[in-house]
């Protein structure tokens, strides 16, 4: 992501466009997950995969990149036919890494999708 946003501010290795857009590109950052391709918003995520890890889940493991956690849900007996999914979820540190890139780079601030969907800590982040 932080190579996405560096390509709309700096042009071949100069700053000069970074002038152009500071303080009017929103950088947006979501309030919900992904699992098998959909998009699992904070209930979901709590009462499926926080509080049910060994009915559902099959791994969890951070990813040090994105700041997020990966899961694998379903699989032998699980969800979808037994079908394992794939599935990420925005941590505290997903969004502190987020906020200090628009802070790094002049932007105007966050835009967040769907205020109000995540887990109970999100708020507090502001």
């Amino acid at each position: 992501m932080e190579e996405t946003v560096r390509s709309f501010v700096i042009e071949g290795g100069r700053e000069d466009r970074l002038v152009m857009v500071k303080g009017k590109m929103l950088l947006g950052v979501p309030w919900y997950g992904y699992v098998g391709g959909q998009a699992m918003v904070g209930h979901e995520f709590k009462n499926n995969i926080l509080e049910r890890p060994e009915e559902k889940v099959r791994r969890f493991e951070w990813e040090e990149g994105s700041q997020e956690l990966l899961f694998s849900v379903g699989g032998e007996g699980g969800r979808e036919g037994g079908r394992e999914e794939e599935g990420t979820y925005p941590t505290p540190a997903f969004f502190r890494k987020r906020f200090e890139l628009v802070s790094e780079l002049g932007m105007a601030g966050v835009a967040v999708w769907e205020i109000g969907q995540g887990l109970e800590c999100f708020p507090m982040l502001w």
